[in-house]
């Protein structure tokens, strides 16, 4: 699936290889995407990687940098609707995203950059991600079942009350596209 066509606009050169690319026999055994916000107005992998750097975790470990697989930009510190993966993704790692230790180790972390208690993701964030999670769900034997919000699997407010997850889920299931809700 050729990505770069299905927004309208381009999409990044290394989305498109990283998501086809790791479909190969190298792949780690994805069940579920675990869906979140990064509750923050801006937000770029390199200054999520920075803070989560600073984390701990149960065991007083520190993380090794950014806990999701793929960050979704909204215009403040990363182009709105631009989707990077990170070295989690890269080198088919667990995440740190889940507060659950099965979902970290089987579950993809998308994040988007952006607060969606206060409002929804902007509709290129939302094409985006419907996009990232169709080419996700094809590589992996996906369905719309397995889109996870954060707050399904933890307690937490994640991915914030105007995430349209029933509007992403449906537009994954049905091959459309979808903008996120004014």
């Amino acid at each position: 699936m050729d990505l770069r066509h299905v927004l309208g606009y381009p999409v990044p050169l290394t989305l498109v290889v990283a998501v086809c690319l790791t479909a190969a026999a190298d792949a780690r055994e994805w069940t579920a995407v675990v869906l979140h916000h990064t509750a923050t107005e801006t937000g770029s992998v390199a200054s999520i990687d920075a803070a989560h750097r600073q984390r701990r975790d149960a065991d007083g470990k520190p993380w090794l940098g950014i806990g999701y697989h793929f960050l979704i930009g909204n215009g403040n510190g990363m182009p709105d609707g631009a989707v990077e993966p990170t070295f989690r993704w890269d080198r088919q790692l667990a995440g740190a995203h889940a507060g659950d230790s099965a979902m970290n180790q089987h579950a993809i972390g998308v994040a988007l950059v952006g607060n969606f208690e206060s409002r929804p993701p902007t509709a290129r964030q939302t094409e985006a991600l419907v996009a990232l999670l169709k080419t996700l769900a094809t590589e992996h034997g996906l369905g719309p079942g397995d889109l996870i919000a954060h707050a399904d699997v933890r307690p937490t407010l994640c991915p914030g009350r105007h995430f349209p997850l029933a509007a992403i889920r449906d537009a994954v299931a049905s091959g459309e596209t979808t903008e996120s809700p004014r």
